[in-house]
């Protein structure tokens, strides 16, 4: 979905599963095993792809701004930081989205496809090192970005604290506790012995005029990739979210169009689909379909060009596209929906290994508007000035 309006509609329709409750301690049980499989402390563990796949699964994902919500800009005279409707905006950190887990005397990072990012260090976490050791059980899970230029984890948000999951806490009471734990703690803002990364916690405003200019035009110890908005009734969801959204531009980012190096843009629009099949109804022919993530339908594809290039169910494929909108009116494919239209959809080549999900619609829209009507910053604020 891209749809914004409805800021509580996902986290009401949201699913209960008995063991996601203890998901967050089943990923660290897990990271545990794997690790204590090394003879040596600085080895790496060997690779476990259903443990990759299920840390990669629990991030939770932003979806693009390619429409501005009605209330995403709170009237500065009727802001009360109390309230808990409305949104909060964040400068986001330029870098390598990561889960930071702490248990058992050491702590770990895994990025947003599961790999390891560093393993086993120490930091000021509760259960982080060996002098902050405690119960097994207890457990910190927090979503992170690391920063090369400065070697700091930035902290965005919190999914477990000395073993309470706070997945089902809004993003006002996350970020509250998140901040208050983290000052407790001191010099997690600093490299030492006991804490080789600084714990960086990232800010949040409200996201009023004042707070979004804040963000977009103040310096914050990082570089910034983008602007992020968090509603701050938003439960910290997997997968895609409409309660969490990105923007950015090239003030904000120096990726605000895709680019390999930050500095030179890609010179054609290209995307990452994922090859599917699905079955036609009433009939029962199937159709190969590229598919974003999320399950929306890009593209039908007939079985002779699946044959001739080689494509098999499941592959991430690299495409370059002419251009991609938004369709006036969804349409329906069973279990998958259609709400954006490509022109010019060119295959360019299977991706590798690591990459091992597709782009959602909403960034293959944002990517094409910033290369011929992108939403600005005063689209954004223009509204309560």
């Amino acid at each position: 979905s891209t749809g914004h309006g409805n800021t509580n509609g996902r986290n009401e329709s949201r699913s209960t599963d008995v063991s996601e409750d203890h998901m967050c301690v089943t990923l660290a049980e897990k990271d545990q095993f794997e690790k204590r499989k090394c003879k040596r402390k600085t080895k790496k563990p060997p690779r476990n792809l259903k443990y990759e796949k299920l840390v990669s699964e629990e991030f939770q994902l932003p979806e693009w701004l390619i429409d501005i919500p009605s209330d995403l800009v709170t009237p500065e005279h009727s802001m009360d930081t109390d309230d808990d409707r409305g949104w909060l905006v964040v400068p986001r950190p330029e870098g390598h989205r990561c889960l930071l887990f702490a248990q058992n005397g050491f702590t770990s990072s895994r990025k947003k496809n599961g790999r390891l990012l560093h393993h086993r260090f120490s930091s000021l976490l509760p259960g982080g090192s060996s002098g902050s050791r405690s119960r097994a059980s207890d457990l910190c899970i927090l979503d992170c970005i690391f920063q090369e230029r400065i070697q700091s984890y930035c902290v965005i948000d919190i999914l477990c604290w000395k073993g309470q999951s706070m997945t089902e806490c809004t993003a006002a009471m996350r970020f509250f506790w998140l901040q208050s734990r983290l000052r407790e703690i001191a010099d997690v803002d600093k490299s030492g012995n006991s804490n080789k990364f600084p714990l960086i916690l990232v800010p949040k405003f409200n996201s009023d005029v004042s707070g979004i200019k804040k963000t977009y035009t103040q310096s914050f110890g990082y570089e910034k990739d983008g602007i992020l908005f968090y509603n701050k009734v938003g439960h910290y969801s997997k997968g895609l979210s409409p309660l969490v959204l990105v923007w950015k531009d090239s003030n904000t980012s120096r990726f605000s169009i895709d680019s390999p190096d930050g500095v030179t843009p890609y010179a054609e629009l290209s995307c990452v689909l994922k090859l599917e099949k699905i079955l036609q109804v009433p009939t029962t022919n199937t159709e190969f379909v590229l598919i974003a993530l999320g399950g929306d339908i890009v593209e039908v594809v007939p079985s002779t060009m699946v044959l001739g290039q080689g494509w098999n169910l499941g592959d991430c494929l690299r495409f370059t596209v002419e251009q991609a909108s938004l369709l006036p009116t969804p349409r329906k494919a069973g279990p998958y929906s259609q709400i954006i239209q490509v022109k010019g959809l060119h295959f360019q080549g299977k991706c590798g290994k690591s990459r091992t999900n597709p782009d959602p619609s909403c960034r293959i829209v944002f990517q094409s508007n910033q290369r011929t009507s992108p939403i600005t910053i005063s689209d954004i604020v223009g509204q309560e000035q």
